[in-house]
């Protein structure tokens, strides 16, 4: 049985994949807010969004501005992360 994509069941959602990539990210950067475990399991976290952002940012199907974007998000949030594993 074939289900409509625009009519997702539970949390099952199909998504081209880019925008999975980006819905993926987000995903992953609500649950480094909300982390309250292991330091370096929020670190790990951290640095899969740093890895995701970096490859949005060099995606060709996204505007300019959207890479631009992607990419300084991705080096502030590295450069952060990056000062909090040294402490």
């Amino acid at each position: 049985m074939k289900t409509d994509p625009m009519r997702p069941s539970d949390e099952e959602y199909t998504l081209p994949p880019t925008e999975a990539l980006l819905a993926g990210t987000l995903a992953l950067m609500t649950g480094c807010a909300q982390h309250t475990g292991p330091v370096r399991q929020r670190e790990l976290m951290v640095g899969k969004v740093v890895s995701n952002l970096t490859e949005l940012s060099q995606h060709p199907a996204l505007s300019a501005p959207m890479r631009l974007l992607l990419d300084r998000k991705s080096t502030r949030l590295n450069s952060s992360h990056t000062d909090i594993s040294r402490m």
